[in-house]
């Protein structure tokens, strides 16, 4: 019989093990997690969790994909399709479905073609740096709760200084602003959190993240996260 979550979170933050044998694979994992691992809540209450890298690990060979028969015989939850054929491709079938023709959706682009169903694989990022950025190391600033003492532009502006969506118009020094970035001007789909000027943001499709359409935030000085949906 399947059991709460709940549950199972518990067995894993218990200081002592848990008395239901059951449960005792969920509490050595917890003994066992990396050093680095941490542990997020959005404002929704969904989980997320990151782990911190060094560059020999970041060069080093693949984890092995979790077991998962024992979450999954006290689960409510089946088991996430991208354990088996990897995150990419899941989000590819997902946004893609049946198309007939995929090469004209823009996951297929984006991605630079059809995933293979592999959990490894995996497309290499080109970092460039911003031509200009006039936020460049501060700390990101929401356009209602702005610090008004901050020097923060927002890469937004209305034609006139009148507030319609007519006039709504993009900075020129925004032209070279990729999605998937380091720091600087942040462009959320909805409100900006108050993060530092060390984070960064990417688009869901940068590791097959599903937000529900939308963008995410990642402040790895402060370990918060936070997205926002389309």
């Amino acid at each position: 019989m399947a059991v709460p979550d709940e549950a199972i979170l518990k067995a894993m933050t218990d200081e002592a093990p848990p008395r239901d044998v059951r449960y005792r694979v969920f509490w050595d994992a917890a003994r066992a997690s990396h050093p680095r691992l941490y542990r997020m809540e959005d404002i929704l209450g969904d989980s997320f969790a990151a782990i911190l890298l060094t560059e020999a690990e970041l060069n080093g060979p693949l984890c092995a994909v979790p077991e998962t028969s024992a979450a999954q015989a006290l689960s409510y939850h089946k088991k996430p399709r991208w354990l088996a054929q990897g995150s990419a491709r899941d989000f590819f079938d997902g946004h893609v479905g049946t198309s007939s023709v995929k090469e004209n959706h823009w996951v297929h682009k984006a991605l630079g073609g059809t995933p293979e169903p592999r959990p490894d694989w995996s497309r290499a990022l080109r970092w460039t740096p911003r031509a200009a950025d006039p936020n460049a190391g501060q700390a990101p600033q929401d356009p209602f709760t702005a610090d008004k003492t901050s020097s923060y532009q927002q890469p937004y502006y209305y034609e006139g200084g009148v507030i319609k969506a007519e006039n709504y118009r993009k900075h020129a020094w925004t032209a070279d602003h990729a999605s998937d970035h380091i720091g600087g001007t942040m462009q959320p789909v909805q409100a900006t959190p108050r993060f530092s000027p060390f984070y960064v943001e990417f688009e869901e499709y940068l590791g097959g993240h599903n937000f529900g359409g939308g963008n995410c935030q990642f402040d790895f000085l402060n370990m918060q996260l936070d997205w926002a949906c389309g």
